[in-house]
């Protein structure tokens, strides 16, 4: 169990609308797990790169993770990198940015090379809509182009919704 689902087991009815102002006021006890931070200098062996809206790894090889049993978890630095790494008990999304701001996270399920659905949904960084529809915008500047039809996960009203990237981008990014 981690804090977030700890606030939102103490929190039904979200009085206290931000997790963060909930944490301010715990004693994080010993028991919590906590997250492995990957040092500057080893996070560009995790920085991925899109050609030809296929997805390859720093060392050129065509990423391919669709593993049911834990996530590829990705965040969009401040320059624009595109970081992703295996989930674990230890590795999340802070894991990946030394908890700095980041411009989008989320995860992804990808079959050589190719997103087969994609998640936008961060614990720790709590992102809203603005902020999915700027990691959407970032992934298809860097050539990334997401099918309509692809499924997406994002949060809404704190409410988890499973849509496709076509019903998203009808929905809030029309008009943009």
């Amino acid at each position: 169990m981690t804090l977030f689902d700890v606030w939102q087991g103490d929190n039904p009815r979200l009085s206290i609308p931000d997790f963060f102002l909930w944490l301010e006021e715990r004693n994080i006890p010993n028991f919590f797990p906590s997250i492995l931070l990957i040092d500057e200098n080893e996070l560009s062996n995790y920085e991925i790169f899109i050609q030809d809206n296929v997805i390859y790894k720093k060392n050129g090889e065509v990423l391919h993770h669709i593993a049911s049993d834990s996530e590829l978890i990705f965040i969009i630095d401040h320059n624009l990198r595109v970081l992703a790494c295996s989930t674990t008990d230890k590795i999340r999304h802070p894991s990946l940015s030394y908890y700095k701001p980041i411009l989008g996270s989320g995860s992804l399920w990808v079959n050589n090379g190719h997103i087969v659905k994609i998640s936008l949904n961060s614990g720790h960084y709590i992102p809203q809509i603005k902020h999915y529809i700027q990691t959407i915008k970032i992934l298809e500047e860097k050539s990334l182009m997401l099918r309509d039809d692809l499924v997406l996960h994002y949060y809404e009203n704190f409410e988890e919704v499973l849509s496709t990237v076509g019903a998203f981008k009808s929905k809030y990014m029309a008009y943009e």
